[in-house]
């Protein structure tokens, strides 16, 4: 299925958008200034985030990596072990983006001044992803089931680690 029912994903599908042109300006704005290249390559991961999140929101690509997970468990024959295998992806990719976030915050060190608020951002949505990948892999808690009318707890979540980066990006843009 393309798209959401919830107010709040088309909300955070806009100021993905949003965030995104922001981001890009951000970067250019600190490779015309010759900022240290740690912060130039910090916006443009932030950058590749925003994209693939963003695109990710509304084209539900976990919905395909689901179904095609399903045909090959069938077809290789080992559907009573899913489990076992949903668990170890979650934990690997948790892993994986905790690493990450991990890497970037110790190569940004120097630069928190600057990018607080996204890296906040940055952290709270990947918080967010390892929440719904857990939960898709019924690993952790159903976040899904938490909704407040049209907004759901993941999407609020998500909501406030967009606006991180986004509020970060126009405040020290003025500055520069």
């Amino acid at each position: 299925m393309i798209g959401d029912q919830y107010i709040s994903s088309w909300l955070n599908t806009v100021i993905y958008g949003c965030s995104l042109v922001v981001a890009i300006f951000k970067w250019k704005n600190l490779k015309h200034s010759q900022a240290p290249l740690q912060e130039q390559y910090f916006w443009l991961f932030i950058i590749f985030i925003l994209s693939a999140l963003g695109i990710n929101k509304q084209l539900n690509l976990q919905t395909l990596f689901i179904n095609i997970g399903r045909h090959i468990a069938q077809y290789e024959g080992w559907t009573e072990k899913r489990r076992l295998f949903q668990s170890w992806f979650a934990y690997t990719f948790s892993g994986i983006v905790i690493c990450a976030v991990l890497i970037i915050i110790v190569s940004v060190r120097k630069l928190w001044r600057h990018n607080l608020l996204a890296l906040v951002g940055l952290s709270i949505l990947c918080f967010y992803t390892v929440m719904r990948t857990t939960s898709i892999c019924h690993v952790g808690f159903v976040a899904e089931s938490s909704n407040v009318g049209e907004f759901r707890l993941t999407d609020i979540i998500e909501f406030f680690g967009i606006l991180g980066i986004f509020i970060n990006a126009v405040m020290h843009y003025k500055k520069e």
